[in-house]
């Protein structure tokens, strides 16, 4: 009988066959791990705004609006230029113009770079849902996207809401990641 020094083909395949069925299950723990990941680096976020526009609102007894302020008309509704400048304390030159609305320049979120949109992992910018009474000032209580897909709302009792449309893209969806929302 002849002695033969390798593998033959076929247990060749079945190595590589074998090698690339556990790769595949590992690639979707990954990914089901990043997934989680970036949900949590979102819900992280959420609460940070949320935290920020509450100081705010402690500091000024009330939230960016002309209604209250007589200056130039802002609402906030996403985290845009004008939030993230609202937030922020000006860095480099301390007589810096900063916002209007921030006359003290206070601090409520540290940015360390130059941002005009605040993003989720999934690149949406973050919404904003500020309390402003409907003209009769803070009565704490805002409507906020049902994550039903129907694109309705619900009152909730806050005076901030903060949220990011998740990996869909779409308001008001179940993997929309929300402030007001349990965990």
């Amino acid at each position: 009988m002849k002695r033969r020094n390798g593998f033959t083909l076929i247990e060749l395949i079945v190595v590589i066959g074998i090698i690339m069925l556990l790769a595949g299950l590992m690639m979707g723990g990954l990914n089901a791990a990043g997934q989680r990941a970036k949900k949590t680096r979102a819900r992280r976020e959420v609460d940070l705004i949320s935290i920020a526009w509450n100081a705010y609102y402690a500091d000024y007894q009330r939230f960016p609006d002309a209604r209250f302020s007589g200056e130039d008309s802002i609402t906030i509704t996403k985290m845009n230029a004008d939030a993230i400048q609202i937030l922020r304390k000006p860095r480099e030159n301390p007589y810096e113009q900063t916002h209007s609305k921030n006359p003290r320049r206070q601090e409520y979120m540290d940015f360390h770079f130059a941002v005009t949109n605040f993003s989720d992992p999934w690149k949406n910018t973050y919404m904003v849902i500020l309390d402003n009474g409907g003209g009769a000032g803070y009565d704490g209580e805002i409507d906020v996207p049902v994550p039903d897909g129907s694109g309705s709302e619900e009152p909730i009792r806050h005076s901030v809401a903060v949220y990011s449309k998740g990996e869909d893209g779409e308001e008001g969806t179940a993997d929309d990641v929300c402030s007001w929302r349990d965990r």
